[in-house]
């Protein structure tokens, strides 16, 4: 395992923890563990039960769901978020290394204890997962009324072509 100082740095440079102190890092990290995935293994995969947020301190990992790919992710960024909202559904998509990869992985139900006492770090962390998690959800919208436009579009071309003689 990395020095202390290392592993806070890491951490605190991603988005996921904009805010936190020092002290609030260490809190987080206290209840973290840090996990190797060798290039071709997987972080997680489609179905297995969502208990933990992972950080990706250091690679890249493909997103897949029925063996499509969704999205490329890489230093700083974090997957599996949705499992610190819910308890005990399943990972909707795999992740998987595309190159060696560290990982720094934060299990739901520790995090939720330290909600529970009302820590912090672990709020600004969910107040800071609200803003990614909206922004995702902003762009997936304009991404739906682009695709609905341009099926319409077609459709009404098709329809325009259909009635030449």
């Amino acid at each position: 395992m990395d020095a202390p100082h290392t592993r806070r740095r890491r951490l605190g440079a991603s988005p996921l923890c904009r805010g936190l102190t020092e002290a609030e890092l260490d809190e987080i990290l206290a209840i973290a563990e840090d996990r190797q995935v060798a290039k071709g293994a997987h972080v997680f995969k489609q179905g297995d039960l969502a208990d933990a947020l992972f950080f990706i301190a250091q690679g890249r990992v493909q997103i897949t769901k029925d063996e499509h790919a969704l999205a490329a992710l890489g230093t700083g960024e974090v997957l599996g978020e949705l499992s610190l909202f819910g308890g005990g559904h399943r990972r909707s998509a795999s992740a998987r290394a595309e190159s060696e990869v560290l990982v720094v992985r934060i299990p739901s139900r520790t995090f939720r204890k330290l909600l529970e006492v009302w820590n912090v770090g672990a709020m600004k962390i969910v107040c800071n997962l609200s803003e990614q998690l909206t922004e995702r959800l902003v762009t997936l919208n304009e991404k739906l009324v682009a695709a609905t436009k341009s099926t319409r579009a077609d459709a009404q071309r098709a329809q325009l072509q259909s009635w030449k003689l």
